[in-house]
């Protein structure tokens, strides 16, 4: 079954949605000076304590219904996370339906590494 169109597809379409989001949150940041409480001095500022284990996810999510920038930007990074994660689903999906049992072994494994490391090492759960 020749999947690599779609999954192709999907990459780009990842990453385009990705890089606008991005994109425009910025420049909702700019131009309302910044976003969710933080000044845009606060939010450039090389040094400065802000990163994403200091946002709180819930204001990111109330942010997002405000049209906050720093809400999309995060948006947009989930996004572009979430594009190469679906890939390796899709991947896996492939494999099985060629019935092969070890890529299916790995790509899975390897599945499993990545939502281990984003979910359980960040402390989102």
């Amino acid at each position: 079954m020749k999947l690599e169109p779609l999954i192709s597809y999907i990459l780009r379409i990842g990453v385009i949605v990705g890089i606008t989001l991005a994109i425009l949150g910025m420049l909702l940041l700019l131009v309302k000076g910044g976003s969710l409480g933080y000044t845009l001095d606060m939010l450039l500022d090389p040094y400065t304590f802000i990163n994403t284990c200091t946002v709180n996810y819930s204001l990111v999510y109330r942010g997002l219904a405000s049209f906050e920038g720093l809400s999309i930007i995060l948006l947009g990074l989930i996004v572009m996370v979430a594009t190469p994660i679906l890939r390796i689903i899709l991947g896996i999906l492939i494999f099985a339906l060629e019935k092969d049992r070890v890529y299916v072994a790995i790509a899975t494994a390897t599945l499993t590494l990545i939502l281990l490391s984003i979910f359980l090492v960040s402390g989102i759960l």
